[in-house]
């Protein structure tokens, strides 16, 4: 994070670097990066019948995708700095406090349309027809403004009932899930990314379930972790061969156990 800039680039303006982000995204990048040099390896094996060796640095997976924050540099003269949630497509675009504990929803108006239905919903304030809001090009330009009108709306109200009634009148919003929220978010259930398992010792317990559906092997996630010595037979039997005479005396020698 810190040797490609992102560390620099990702957090508000106003946030030292040691209170930025810690998230390990790198390794993800690495990882999305590795699949795909898996795949040209494979297709190169196929086309010639000889395989490649494949060297990886997470440093430059990740400087790949921040190549237009290096132009900007190069090209431009200009060191890209924090924007925080900034953006110049969008405005209102941010998260903003609702009612509750750390409460918080995610809100991004791109068209003028959307502008309309947010400010029909939150029932046509007077601040609204101000002028610095009447273009997204003006919005963008008072975003500190815009977002304190749009917060104070917001922190009445909890984050499920700002996405449901945003949402209803098309304009893009979400809540800013914690762990909690996903476990009971009815959608994940549906599409049983928890599901139940009932183990023999400890009860039913609920888990993460497989979080990718292949057609023919599409997987399953709900039996429970094996007791010691469990699928011993499976193994020494049918996988291993062993008859009982051998098997007992291994286990007499203290080989198995």
């Amino acid at each position: 994070m810190g040797m490609t800039g992102l560390s620099h680039l990702w957090g508000h303006p106003e946030s030292p670097l040691n209170a930025r982000t810690k998230y390990a995204f790198p390794d993800y990048v690495a990882a999305i990066t590795g699949a795909v040099a898996l795949l040209v390896g494979l297709e190169h094996r196929d086309m010639t019948g000889e395989g490649q060796y494949i060297e990886l640095s997470q440093v430059e997976a990740l400087a790949h995708l921040l190549s237009v924050a290096y132009m900007e540099y190069t090209e431009l003269g200009r060191v890209p700095q924090a924007r925080g949630n900034w953006s110049a497509d969008a405005a209102p675009h941010d998260v903003y406090p609702c009612l509750g504990d750390d409460a918080w929803c995610a809100i991004e108006v791109h068209s003028q349309e959307e502008w309309e239905a947010l400010v029909r919903v939150m029932g046509h304030p007077a601040w609204a027809s101000d002028e610095r809001f009447q273009t997204l090009a003006s919005r963008v330009e008072h975003k500190a403004e815009l977002d304190q009108h749009i917060g104070a709306w917001t922190a009445a109200r909890t984050p499920r009932l700002v996405a449901k009634i945003l949402q209803d009148a098309r304009v893009p919003a979400g809540i800013v899930a914690t762990a909690e929220d996903l476990y009971y978010d009815p959608h994940l259930r549906a599409r049983g990314m928890i599901v139940t398992v009932d183990h023999p010792a400890d009860g039913s317990l609920e888990h993460a379930g497989v979080n990718v559906y292949l057609c023919a092997t599409p997987g399953r996630a709900d039996l429970p972790t094996p007791s010691k010595g469990q699928h011993n037979d499976y193994v020494f039997h049918e996988i291993l061969g062993l008859t009982v005479t051998e098997r007992a005396r291994l286990e007499a020698a203290g080989v198995l156990r």
